[in-house]
């Protein structure tokens, strides 16, 4: 048996990677291979080039969906164990994101998803400061997806009193800001109102890959509802998270992941605080 996904994932950077560690949290867990045609991030990620093998070809196909894995979990995963030595493909059919995510995280995503060492570049203001805050101010598409996970100076300003209250430590904290969208006015004003404090700009010119790696080494990250921010916040070793109250509480009634985030209990995801 082996199992994949039935089409590229598709959509940012953050969306693949949910896909890349289902495949892998189910293969580890069941002990079954997964195959794959050449991912778009092979470049940035180890363990993303494993080749679809031609005797696939004759195997018996079974394609199931985000609903259908999370509907009958345990079943799912005993079917895996009892089978794996059976002549199966199961075809995985994305969207498979945050759902799937609380449901199928069995081991850490650190022990899968592992950057390349050439695209893992320290940035200078990691030995400069014990404190490095990272703040993630999302534009971008969200303008077109849903313009209230566009979130003002406030959300921003509330966070950084929040955690400079808790862990201010003079000479030695920075800001390091992220942003797809250097116009957003909160990224603008949070610039002007913590000028005091040493500021460093994310590479917004360089590859996804170096912001995603950079926000990973912050103490703490004031995040947004990207899955680029939050899977950054995943792999980060001892990041500790901030999200935005008002669009966890309103987003928990039609969303497991985010009634986990309210609740604290995302697995390898650390809450500091909902602001």
């Amino acid at each position: 048996m082996n199992i994949a996904l039935a089409a590229p994932p598709t959509g940012q950077l953050g969306n693949r990677i949910f896909h890349y560690n289902l495949l892998w949290q189910l293969s580890a867990k069941a002990k079954i291979h997964c195959t794959h045609f050449r991912f778009k991030d092979s470049i940035f990620f180890e363990n993303l080039d494993t080749k679809l093998s031609l005797s696939n070809l004759f195997y018996k196909k079974f394609f199931i969906n985000s609903d259908e894995l999370i509907n009958f979990k345990d079943d799912w995963i005993n079917f895996l164990i009892k089978n794996n030595n059976k002549r199966i493909c199961i075809k995985l059919v994305p969207p498979l994101l945050g759902d799937t995510y609380i449901n199928f995280t069995f081991y850490s995503p650190q022990n899968f998803l592992k950057i390349k060492s050439n695209y893992k570049i320290t940035p200078s203001w990691r030995t400069q400061y014990k404190n490095a805050i990272g703040i993630h101010f999302r534009g971008g598409d969200f303008h077109q997806w849903d313009s209230s996970a566009i979130f003002p100076f406030k959300y921003y300003d509330d966070s950084l009193k929040y955690i400079l209250e808790k862990t201010y430590i003079h000479k030695n904290t920075a800001l390091i800001l992220f942003t797809d969208d250097n116009r957003l006015p909160s990224y603008e004003a949070v610039q002007k109102k913590y000028s005091w404090l040493p500021i460093f700009l994310g590479n917004t010119r360089a590859l996804p890959i170096h912001d995603f790696y950079a926000m990973s080494l912050c103490n703490t990250l004031i995040s947004t509802p990207s899955t680029f921010s939050i899977w950054s916040g995943i792999i980060g070793k001892n990041t500790k998270i901030i999200h935005n109250k008002e669009w966890a509480y309103k987003h928990a009634d039609n969303s497991l992941f985010w009634s986990r985030i309210v609740d604290n209990t995302v697995p390898y995801y650390n809450i500091e605080a909902l602001i």
